[in-house]
């Protein structure tokens, strides 16, 4: 079952709610900066279906913040892993 996703406001009551557990805070942080990437690439393609002129200042920084991911990290990994043992 899909739950939609939590608000704002619902992740500062999860976080109000568990000040002392660190594992927590810790997820909240990296929500938090998920919920930021999300917010550039909505910033890129609105720019991009808008034919803005600094396209390329937005889409170097999603890049640069998608590069960071280490899911985009792992991929890249088993990428080259794969190119690998293909020659």
């Amino acid at each position: 079952m899909n739950r939609p996703p939590l608000t704002r406001d619902e992740l500062i009551a999860i976080r109000d709610g568990n000040l002392r557990n660190a594992d927590i805070r810790t997820l909240l942080r990296d929500i938090r900066r998920l919920r930021a990437v999300a917010s550039y690439a909505r910033q890129y393609v609105q720019c991009v279906d808008q034919h803005a002129q600094n396209t390329d200042v937005v889409r170097i920084a999603l890049l640069n913040l998608l590069g960071d991911e280490a899911c985009i990290k792992e991929m890249d990994a088993l990428k080259e892993e794969f190119n690998r043992s293909e020659k």
